[in-house]
């Protein structure tokens, strides 16, 4: 899967776009930062994590609110997001199972607040100082 999408960047602003399948929800995009988050509701002592730090460095240094792309990757055996063509991260070795059996949803939102910002409020003025209020999705395929 790969989406092509431009971020917002404000005060507690937090878009999302996640895949679920069966008991695994995967975020191919979550937060502001382009960070890649899953859950999974099985107890996975083997799961092996791989990150690229010089793809995180390209996201610190990019413009998340222009267009960048962004890719899931998944299989029995892996999954894997990339951002601008560039692998960020790899987990393999927890969801040898078929996915096929089950439906796939796929979810977008633009949540404003959430548990991240459990210590910060909202003002009625703080929307003026977002630099994008808008999650622009080109494509998704």
């Amino acid at each position: 899967m790969e989406t092509r999408a431009a971020l917002p960047r404000g005060k507690m602003l937090s878009p999302e776009i996640k895949i679920s399948i069966g008991t695994l929800t995967v975020y191919l995009i979550g937060n502001n930062d382009a960070n890649r988050r899953f859950q999974n509701s099985y107890n996975t002592p083997d799961l092996l994590n791989e990150t690229y730090p010089d793809t995180d460095a390209l996201i610190a240094e990019s413009d998340l609110t222009n267009f960048h792309t962004y890719g899931l990757q998944f299989n029995r055996h892996d999954i894997h997001w990339y951002f601008d063509g560039h692998n960020q991260m790899s987990l393999t070795g927890a969801y040898a199972r078929d996915f096929s059996s089950n439906p796939v949803y796929i979810s977008i939102a633009l949540n404003i607040g959430g548990n991240e910002y459990a210590n910060q409020s909202l003002e009625d003025s703080d929307h003026m100082e977002w630099q994008c209020s808008a999650f622009i999705v080109d494509y998704i395929r």
